[in-house]
């Protein structure tokens, strides 16, 4: 039991709290805390994927099915439901499986947003808002691409449809997903710069307090 590996993942959480504290101890509370992304950062060198799958990757696969069957019934598609994670017509079906559950795209997009937003983002609320970002984005941008692999099949063959877009687009899609997000940062960070701004004329137009006595 002691080896086990949920046993091992669970105490390999514990390795960036420790780190932190060891680091305050040792440098200070101050630059313990202005290390403590660094730091937490290393829960990524976790095999998240391997631990999640038993009790996430279902719904990621039902959640993916859903976004491309909504997709495709708004083009018009006469879709059905075998199961939660199957649908069909009678001209191609899809099972959305563990490999196109969207699994990796949501670890590897937060990996990225997290040291995005702390490298260029000025607002802690701002980096929470991108981070917040990333399940819905990563979710839908797997729906179409799930929804796509359908139309391929549906108007080519199986073959068009688990070819170049079914093996490379898992990798290239990240690519207009990010830009996304650097998109809304972008916004975000004028946002912030606009209301600093209006705050430090607000302050410099206020009167001086009037002296004691």
């Amino acid at each position: 039991g002691w080896v086990h590996r949920d046993f091992l993942m669970l105490t390999g959480l514990c390795i960036p709290a420790f780190i932190f504290v060891w680091t305050w101890g040792a440098i200070g509370w101050g630059r313990a805390r202005a290390a403590s992304m660094p730091i937490g950062f290393v829960v990524f060198a976790l095999p998240w994927e391997w631990f999640l799958h038993r009790s996430v990757d279902l719904f990621l696969q039902e959640w993916t099915a859903d976004i491309a069957v909504a997709l495709l019934r708004l083009g018009g598609y006469p879709i059905r439901y075998w199961n939660d994670y199957t649908f069909y017509t009678w001209e191609f079906y899809v099972i959305v499986n563990e490999t196109c559950s969207g699994m990796n795209l949501l670890v590897t997009l937060s990996m990225a947003v997290l040291v995005f937003g702390w490298v260029v983002q000025p607002s802690v609320k701002n980096r929470l808002a991108l981070m917040a970002l990333v399940f819905p984005v990563a979710m839908f941008a797997n729906g179409i691409r799930v929804a796509v692999i359908y139309l391929l099949g549906h108007h080519g063959d199986q073959a068009l449809a688990m070819g170049p877009w079914h093996n490379r687009t898992a990798y290239i899609i990240f690519l207009p997903v990010f830009w996304f997000i650097y998109v809304v940062n972008n916004a975000l960070t004028r946002r912030w710069a606009r209301r600093q701004a209006a705050a430090r004329g607000a302050a410099a137009s206020s009167p001086p307090p009037a002296p004691a006595g």
